[in-house]
């Protein structure tokens, strides 16, 4: 067995899949990297980190499965005359967000802000201000 090579990476992993809502936690030791050998060629094999869900997996791995699990959405909110006291906008792609923040600052509106939700909840938050993201 070898320790974690990247203790650091694996408890940044492990907070990001908490927050998540996947049970997870670091591997102390585990078999280091290793290539396994065949006929047909060799691969890598890297060393397994962190626990999710009761899996071994990779640095690698693990992202991957984190972000498969999370819902992001974002949202784009300006003032408004109108009722409620404020619009609010829903996309599913960054770039389609960012392209109506950007008509909405076009046509006059005011207080615009693009918040990234992952799983319903507010992970980061920016506002437009003279056309520039802050």
């Amino acid at each position: 067995m070898t320790i974690n090579h990247a203790p650091h990476a694996s408890q940044a992993i492990v907070n990001l899949a908490t927050s998540a809502g996947i049970t997870a936690e670091v591997i102390a030791n585990s078999r280091g990297s290793h290539r396994r050998h065949h006929a047909n060629g060799s691969t890598a094999v890297p060393q397994k980190v962190v626990l999710l869900n009761g899996i071994r997996m990779s640095l690698g791995q693990a992202r991957q499965y984190i972000e498969a699990r999370q819902h992001v959405e974002w949202q784009v909110g300006h003032d408004s005359d109108n009722s409620p006291a404020f619009g609010l906008d829903m996309f599913d792609e960054q770039s389609e967000a960012e392209a109506h923040a950007l008509e909405l600052n076009a046509k006059g509106e005011t207080g615009i802000s693009l918040t990234k939700l992952v799983n319903s909840g507010p992970a980061e938050m920016w506002k437009l201000v003279d056309g520039e993201w802050n």
